[in-house]
């Protein structure tokens, strides 16, 4: 049986542009999820979260070094937000189970329904 990965398997890094954290897990059907939680320079939060214990999630689609977010799964359309350990938790047992895509076994990203120009790239 596969491992079940949950918000305590993230690995957090400061996040690259704000002050906050960031972490990426790709899972082996191809999707992921990136986390993540910061404030901007006014010191207020960017990311959709109120408080330190709360964060944002992306549903991704790639690598953990060339990933693009995703909108068109039946998890959601949007970044979700204003989440604690528990939901992102339950978000990525959810995305873990998205079925194996034709464009995985191709070797590409899918392409329909993606934000063209949002990427992560490290």
């Amino acid at each position: 049986m596969k491992k079940k990965y949950s918000f305590k398997d993230l690995q957090f890094k400061e996040h690259y542009l704000f002050k906050g954290v960031h972490a990426v897990m790709i899972f082996d059907n191809g999707y992921g999820v990136s986390v993540t939680r910061f404030k901007l320079p006014t010191g207020s939060y960017g990311s959709y979260t109120h408080n330190d214990n709360q964060y944002e999630v992306a549903i991704i689609f790639g690598t953990v070094d060339n990933y693009r977010l995703v909108f068109d799964t039946a998890i959601t359309d949007s970044v979700i937000g204003y989440l604690y350990h528990e939901q992102v938790s339950e978000i990525m047992y959810k995305v873990q189970n998205i079925g194996v895509c034709y464009e995985i076994i191709n070797n590409s990203l899918p392409s329909a329904n993606i934000m063209d120009g949002i990427t992560g790239t490290r």
